[in-house]
């Protein structure tokens, strides 16, 4: 039997993503990998430790009795690697590095300018690189420590995850202002049957979209296109291809330009968070961060 060269720590993050989801597809989906790639990941671990680490069933991934054993283990790695990199840091004295943000939505309704403004002032030596992105891949990043913290939006409950949330995000449904007669007083099936706007599936607004007509027992499948972007998909409403699930104060700045109609019964609420590993909290970055966001959002402001 050949044996890799030593354990990696993205192996063992592959083994304790799997082991929480249970499942290779939602597996890959958090780590962004290709599910050939992480069950190649977990055989050449299997081979390095000469251990069976799951059992494939009909449901899914079971650990095995020894790989129950082993993640408590590979937890303990994983966390004491932010431990080297945190102690690491404490030594250099004044904070120093790049912080590794993600963000969603617009600037503005993040306070972003605000943050950074705090984070340069309190830790001049500290670079901040942004990656905008959609709250499902940025979320990834984070569990994959590709990011070291993350603005989300959505319903986010994940023991692996410290979840701070900012405030909470209204959404409405808008169609195009020319199909106004079509929109007042359509029930959810008429809705659902309109060409629509979609979303990534890694976008929470295209999750969001499908829960709410999926309570009037409803599925959302008419897309005429779909956007990343929350600009674009305000664009293509105003241009007539589609409705959409829009943030509220987006709707109506586009309902008093005359390009979109809201439909009232299409409301939800969700939230703005800002997220980073729960095991990375006591990481001096994630704590000058903390203390940046404390500020900019202070408890009051959170509702």
């Amino acid at each position: 039997m050949t044996h890799t060269a030593g354990m990696e720590l993205y192996q063992l993050r592959t083994f304790v993503t799997i082991a929480r989801e249970g499942n290779l597809t939602r597996a890959s989906e958090r780590l962004f990998t290709s599910q050939p790639a992480i069950s190649a990941q977990v055989k050449a671990l299997e081979e390095e430790l000469r251990v069976k680490l799951f059992d494939r069933t009909s449901k899914g991934m079971r650990l095995t009795d020894s790989g129950a054993i082993l993640l408590d283990e590979a937890e303990k790695a994983l966390a004491a690697a932010s431990g080297v990199l945190a102690q690491a840091r404490q030594l250099q004295g004044n904070l120093s590095g790049e912080l590794r943000l993600g963000t969603v939505t617009d600037p503005v309704s993040l306070r972003l300018g605000e943050f950074i403004s705090r984070l340069a002032a309190t830790h001049p030596g500290l670079g901040i690189k942004l990656k905008f992105g959609i709250s499902g891949a940025v979320i990834a990043d984070v569990r994959a420590r590709e990011l070291d913290a993350a603005y989300a939006v959505g319903e986010l409950e994940d023991k692996g995850l410290h979840v701070v949330r900012l405030r909470p995000l209204r959404l409405v449904i808008v169609a195009p202002a020319a199909w106004r007669a079509r929109v007042e007083g359509a029930d959810w099936g008429a809705m659902a049957k309109l060409p629509w706007i979609g979303a990534p599936e890694v976008c929470s607004f295209h999750q969001i979209a499908r829960d709410l007509f999926a309570r009037h027992g409803i599925a959302l499948r008419n897309f005429a296109a779909e956007a990343d972007q929350e600009n674009t998909m305000r664009s293509l409403v105003a241009g007539g291809v589609g409705a959409a699930l829009l943030r509220e104060d987006q709707a109506l700045d586009a309902v008093a330009a005359g390009e979109a109609v809201v439909w009232q019964p299409g409301e939800v609420t969700s939230w703005l968070n800002f997220i980073c590993l729960e095991e990375r909290r006591a990481d001096p970055l994630i704590e000058a961060a903390s203390a940046a966001l404390e500020a900019v959002w202070p408890a009051k402001d959170r509702r």
